[in-house]
């Protein structure tokens, strides 16, 4: 996760690239800050974990952000059958 934060705020700087806002109204620094609370949210579930398995964290930030984070039905059935 460490390695991929600064290349994800590499690629928001590039999308900004001569911009001041997204489409949507957003701003850059906007992106960056909901970006690095996702980071945190992620490492705190990841340090959280333990020795549980995919699925049980996978449930847990379920609960914690919705089923949009989680991806599609069919993997989020696949996550739950694992247990």
């Amino acid at each position: 996760m460490e390695e991929l934060a600064p290349l994800s705020f590499a690629l928001t700087q590039e999308g900004f690239e001569g911009r001041q806002a997204s489409p949507f109204g957003v701003t850059m620094q906007e992106t960056i800050q909901f970006s690095l609370k996702q980071f945190q949210v992620r490492m705190d579930v990841l340090a959280r974990a333990g020795h549980q398995t995919i699925a049980q964290i996978n449930i847990r930030v379920f609960i914690a952000t919705g089923p949009s984070a989680m991806g599609t039905r069919a993997e989020l059935a696949f996550q739950f059958s694992s247990l």
